[in-house]
């Protein structure tokens, strides 16, 4: 009856060492089906000290036993709750892929400390079988993303079940580098960081960008068109400018954006005191131009586009006529400062709207109209 079951358990169990020292090896694996089929019997109503005695016996006989054994064993035992800890873990570093692979992917009675060990000591087979399980921690998968291969990664960013540290999932955007599947799994990711996108969206073709933007976690196109363009600025950054100062004010001035703390005050602070790279990465984004373009307006020898682009988005006189200045080495002088004041003073800004927009429609350097 099944209320005997346990006291069968140890019964069998505490004669176990005798059948292991006499009985040849075939016997060992006849005993151990059967201490198995009398575990997954008993397993619902074991007591934690009989428990403990299955995981002794189970270790005793699984060693100098061959692989096929040990295969059957991992798969009947891997879906158990209250499956030995001791073997298990054993089994989950056995050598060989076909032994470890059940209790990788289903044993829950595995902690995150064994599947990191067996992450960081075993290869692609074993870390695919960790990659497939329901649930992954962030600690487990900042080993798979730094020592897996290409379908180990792939496998991992598609599992709905695994966590990411924000640092895993940028080394995951780092490995995307020429792999279209991994670059829109990790896009339709619905807990991939805001921050995330530009470094994803920056190396992304432009085929794989369509193919997000048309996803439901794209539902909303102004925020497909601001990573968009934000990763557009980064790459652009750091090709203009040999050293990292565009680059690094870029990204600064688009998370102050992101915050709502990018405003016209700030841009004029920056002016005064001659900060040209943040100048130049705060008009493009304050008024949603290109860099490249940004950089052409604040470098060409007329000051009429910069004029109609401060009409255009409301920028005071004042901070135009410092953003004017702004360039050490191209500071506009007292008659050029006056004819940009004229120029400020008699255009409306619905005629500088409607020549922004005239340029959107034929200069590819400027932010297409917004839809």
């Amino acid at each position: 009856m099944p209320s005997s079951q346990p006291a069968d358990a140890t019964s069998l169990l505490a004669d176990i060492d005798e059948v292991l020292t006499r009985s040849p090896h075939a016997h060992r694996i006849d005993a151990l089906r059967r201490v198995t089929d009398l575990f997954v019997r008993t397993e619902p109503t074991l007591t934690g000290q009989q428990a403990e005695l299955f995981d002794a016996v189970f270790q005793r006989l699984v060693d100098d036993i061959e692989a096929a054994a040990r295969i059957e064993l991992s798969e009947r035992i891997a879906p158990l709750p209250q499956a030995p800890h001791g073997v298990v873990r054993g089994l989950a570093l056995d050598p060989e892929i076909k032994v470890a692979e059940p209790v990788l992917r289903h044993a829950r009675v595995l902690r995150d400390d064994d599947l990191i060990s067996v992450a960081e000591t075993h290869g692609n087979g074993h870390m695919l079988a960790i990659a497939r399980r329901d649930q992954l921690a962030i600690a487990v998968t900042d080993v798979l993303v730094e020592r897996g291969d290409r379908e180990v990664v792939r496998t991992a960013a598609a599992n709905d079940g695994a966590t990411f540290s924000r640092a895993g999932f940028h080394r995951l955007i780092d490995r995307s580098k020429g792999d279209a599947e991994l670059q829109e799994t990790l896009g339709t990711r619905p807990d991939l960081p805001g921050d995330c996108y530009p470094a994803l969206l920056a190396q992304a073709s432009e085929t794989v960008i369509r193919k997000l933007s048309a996803t439901r976690v794209f539902h909303d196109a102004g925020h497909v068109r601001r990573v968009t363009h934000d990763a557009a600025d980064r790459l652009a950054a750091a090709l203009i400018d040999g050293a990292d100062d565009l680059a690094n004010a870029m990204a600064e001035l688009q998370a102050m954006r992101d915050r709502g703390q990018l405003d016209e005050r700030l841009i004029r602070d920056f002016a005064r005191r001659r900060q040209f790279a943040y100048v130049l990465a705060g008009i493009s984004l304050l008024c949603d131009l290109g860099l490249a373009f940004t950089k052409r307006l604040l470098t060409l020898n007329t000051l009429d586009p910069l004029v109609v682009v401060a009409k255009a988005n409301g920028l005071g006189w004042l901070t135009l006529r410092d953003i004017l200045q702004a360039d050490d080495a191209r500071s506009a002088n007292e008659a050029a400062i006056a004819q940009a004041f004229d120029a400020y003073s008699k255009m409306s800004r619905e005629t500088a709207r409607r020549i922004i927009r005239f340029w959107q429609e034929r200069d590819p350097a400027m932010r297409p109209p917004a839809a």
